[in-house]
């Protein structure tokens, strides 16, 4: 029996490992590409100077009049040389280049760019300093003679070129070049790494410039286009490199930054008790009424509310007229978007979100799950008149992300899950008419939530669908808790931060394992399990779950990942009671395991 048993056991693992392979989902950025992002400019402007929306103020003046095309990511800038010399570009002074502080240290370029044409023999992209041995600063272009691209760092005595095969004319490509000081230059093509050179030879304190251009003039100009420029403050990984070329279909670091710059307030709602806390740049904490306990969440722990009986019932987190305030949620476009969870419901309507109380002539908005057919149920009122908006709701004891856009010159709309499921017309309210005078979590409609939420952020603009696909599935369930990266503007009340990084729970220890190894915890598990990992070198990760017909039930991490400890949960709360398989590939290896789960 015991013999037969193994038999079938092996056999089943032997499916599991031939099963073919799936599509790879992007990794999520490392929260420390915005923590080392010198300027990013997304060029977006139909003319005129285009602005630095990050952090510094390096701000390119329009010479010769740069246009707008429709580029990877909303505008790009078009450049239109013809024959030589003439033609736009865009250009900051010496004390844009002495902001970003490229001189010594080292540091990455980052850009979509599209070639039209080319003329003569260098048609720049990106400049620091002139075309020439003797004037130290760095320069990248795509060259004429064989349609290379081409990067070079000169000290002023000695300049290092690279070239390697370009892409093809007229076609949008991503070009990193990173500048390791102490190493190599590197070029990176549509997240491949093309080719590298050593520059540590180079003088570091005589590296400087004198200037940032885009189409700069080597010999000629750029007739093309470029999109999404980013410059880091240091070289940028091989893991990160992918990232951003792989996710959003091309939307790269923009989408970060737009995200982190627009988000009003977000609460990841680890604390065990008491006080949950805004951890990013506005001062919206939530107070405890009648005692939220926290329970496993999405990323970290999440808050739980007891609301046992029909009625108003149960705890709540609950902001005052204040932080409604400070949020500045009254007249002007916004978002709200969580991941939630409702255990029982009672009576008619059981509140996830309410700025106001559930009633046409009290204005504000309110986001619940309905009873009576298990809705999922959002309104906005301005006193007068209220517009309601249900849509078939998830499962109950699942969790689910929500978002809620409000566009008050159009609609209001509800996405579960990363999907649009539904839209009502909201332009006839009055703005001036729709405030709240509270702001509260497991809101009193009819009836308080006995169920949990989970990294709850509000946005004051609505969000694209992109970016609500990338929040819905970045990281395995980790959303924007991964922007607050600053000590300083993400103080969660204990000096902590939001977690983010890689698909991992854990962050790398600081020994790093020997072997590769993989197990999970607890066996049995109900409705979560923690499957933990050693990964001795940074390598691709694949981890799957499969049932015992070899049907895969989750993909859990398909990403580069680094050196270290890692762990990452796994929900069965969508699976029947029974015994299922878990399989990584690393390192040319496969580990596999078996956990049991019984509900």
């Amino acid at each position: 029996m015991k013999q037969a048993y193994l038999s079938i056991t092996f056999l089943l693992l032997a499916l599991v490992v031939t099963l073919p392979a799936q599509a790879k989902t992007p990794a999520p950025a490392d929260t420390t590409l915005l923590d080392d992002l010198l300027a990013y400019w997304s060029l977006d402007e139909s003319s005129g100077t285009r602005y630095d929306s990050h952090t510094r103020d390096v701000d390119l003046a329009d010479h010769d009049t740069v246009t707008a095309i429709t580029g990877i990511q909303g505008n790009a800038a078009f450049f239109d040389e013809t024959n030589g010399t003439n033609g736009a570009y865009l250009s900051g002074d010496a004390a844009d280049y002495d902001t970003l502080a490229l001189g010594t240290g080292d540091y990455a370029l980052a850009f979509w760019a599209r070639v039209d044409t080319l003329f003569g023999q260098f048609n720049g992209f990106f400049s620091t300093g002139a075309w020439s041995t003797t004037n130290p600063g760095v320069n990248v272009a795509m060259r004429d003679a064989n349609g290379a691209f081409y990067a070079f760092i000169s000290d002023g005595n000695i300049r290092k070129d690279l070239s390697v095969a370009g892409p093809s004319l007229d076609t949008w490509f991503f070009a990193v070049v990173n500048y390791d000081r102490d190493g190599d230059m590197t070029i990176y093509l549509d997240g491949v790494e093309k080719g590298s050179l050593d520059i540590s030879a180079l003088a570091d304190s005589s590296i400087v410039g004198n200037r940032i251009n885009m189409s700069p003039q080597f010999t000629e100009r750029l007739h093309g286009a470029m999109d999404e420029m980013g410059v880091w403050g240091r070289t940028l990984t091989q893991s990160e490199i992918t990232w951003l070329y792989n996710v959003g279909n091309g939307r790269t670091y923009g989408d970060i930054v737009g995200l982190k710059d627009s988000l009003l307030a977000y609460w990841p709602l680890d604390e065990s008790s008491g006080t949950r806390y805004d951890s990013h740049t506005r001062d919206v904490d939530l107070s405890d009424v009648d005692t939220v306990t926290a329970i496993a969440g999405i990323v970290d722990d999440a808050a739980f509310f007891d609301a046992a009986t029909t009625g108003g019932d149960g705890s709540y987190l609950n902001g005052d007229a204040a932080d409604y305030d400070t949020l500045a949620m009254g007249t002007g476009d916004y978002a709200v978007a969580f991941w939630g969870r409702a255990d029982s419901l009672f009576g008619q309507y059981n509140g996830f979100f309410s700025t106001g109380a559930w009633s046409a002539t009290n204005p504000g908005v309110n986001v619940a799950m309905r009873d009576a057919n298990g809705a999922f149920y959002a309104f906005l009122s301005d006193g007068n008149t209220r517009k309601e908006l249900s849509v078939a709701g998830p499962s109950l004891k699942t969790w689910f992300f929500a978002v809620v856009n409000f566009d008050r010159d159009g609609d209001m709309t509800v996405y579960l899950d990363g999907v649009e499921k539904g839209s009502v017309d909201i332009s006839t309210l009055a703005d001036s008419s729709i405030v709240g005078n509270r702001l509260t979590f497991s809101a009193e409609f009819t009836e308080r939530l006995r169920g949990a939420m989970d990294e709850a952020g509000v946005w004051g603009r609505t969000l694209t669908q992109s970016e609500i696909t990338w929040l819905y599935n970045s990281g395995n369930g980790r959303t924007y808790g991964d922007f607050c990266t600053d000590a300083s503007t993400c103080n969660t009340g204990s000096g902590s931060q939001a977690r983010g990084g890689e698909l991992t729970l854990d962050a790398p220890t600081d020994e790093l394992p020997q072997t590769l190894s993989l197990g999970h915890y607890p066996n049995p598990f109900n409705p979560q399990a923690t499957i933990t990992y050693d990964l001795p070198t940074d390598a691709p990760v694949r981890l799957e779950v499969f049932d015992l017909l070899g049907r895969r039930v989750a993909l859990l991490v398909d990403a580069p990942v680094r050196a270290g400890t890692h762990q990452v949960r796994f929900d069965g709360s969508r699976l029947a009671s029974g015994l299922y398989l878990y399989r990584m590939q690393a390192l040319g290896q496969v580990r596999t395991g078996r956990m049991l789960l019984v509900k």
